[in-house]
């Protein structure tokens, strides 16, 4: 989560304040999907195929946030291996 300027996102006509924004990872299918969505811009600062940035405004509710968050962060915290188990004897 950062604090950016709004020209910085390429918002027009804004007030000079600076508008708090959080970068997700998602697919790109899904990136192309929520841009034509109020609040979501392409990504501050990142690769713009896989990430997002959802403007922190309330014009996105928690609801449709927290999912997206989640899925960004499965897609990019370390993966856990499986402990196999040893044959006996070994």
């Amino acid at each position: 989560m950062m604090r950016v300027l709004p020209e910085k996102l390429g918002l027009t006509g804004e007030e000079a304040l600076d508008v708090d924004v959080m970068d997700i990872k998602c697919s790109a299918i899904m990136i192309g999907s929520l841009l034509s969505t109020k609040g979501f811009l392409p990504a501050y600062h990142m690769n713009k195929n896989h990430w997002i940035s959802i403007v922190l405004d309330n014009s996105i509710p928690d609801d449709q946030i927290t999912p997206l968050l989640e899925l960004s962060y499965d897609s990019v915290a370390p993966k856990r291996r499986k402990k196999h188990p040893r044959p006996k004897g070994e």
